[in-house]
């Protein structure tokens, strides 16, 4: 007698309830391992932008021209007198100076909550009246609203540098943003004084 006869109901059911759960926890791994990588570029992507803002502004503080008015009165600006270094056209890069003025403002794209970095630019020439500023430009995105504050660093009473807080956006929905602070001295400033 021949006994092949193929699979019963009940094999067939229990083989695709075993598929069913296989695929189900291989779908989920791949959810998973799909949102991990979303994280980890929108991570990546932050961090070169907090270090592109933070470099910018480390260079120009180093390298400005110290006076009373680099901090502005609200804590919210930052203004410093640097060489022209091919930073702006129409601006001598032997002898002339260059104001920029750093601040928070909205994004062109109107993002409700969305703040960028921006930077305005003026021509100082040697002997001459200084340029009105341009237009704001951004710089980089992601900030908070109130995302951008300076304040002075002193030590013994003298003014050598500036301690900048940075408010990121936070990566999650209804999340606390990010803050990052750091010091940046004045080398000029620090020794002379």
């Amino acid at each position: 007698m021949d006994r092949s006869r193929g699979f019963s109901l009940i094999e067939l059911m229990v083989a695709m309830v075993v598929s069913l759960v296989v695929i189900l926890g291989a779908g989920q791994l791949f959810i998973s391992l799909s949102q991990t990588s979303q994280r980890i570029t929108l991570l990546s992507e932050k961090q070169a932008a907090v270090n592109f803002a933070v470099e910018t502004l480390l260079r120009d503080i180093r390298r400005a021209e110290w006076g009373s008015d680099v901090v502005g009165e609200d804590g919210e600006k930052l203004t410093l007198r640097v060489r022209n270094r091919g930073d702006m056209t129409g601006c001598d890069d032997d002898g002339d100076r260059l104001d920029k003025r750093y601040s928070l403002g909205e994004t062109a794209s109107g993002e409700s909550g969305s703040y960028s970095l921006r930077v305005q630019r003026r021509c100082v020439p040697e002997g001459g009246p200084p340029d009105s500023y341009g237009a704001a430009e951004p710089l980089i995105g992601g900030f908070d609203e109130g995302g951008f504050s300076v304040s002075w660093l002193e030590v013994a009473g003298v003014r050598i540098g500036v301690e900048v807080t940075l408010n990121l956006q936070p990566l999650q929905e209804g999340g606390d943003p990010d803050v990052l602070t750091f010091h940046a001295v004045n080398r000029t400033a620090a020794v002379t004084r």
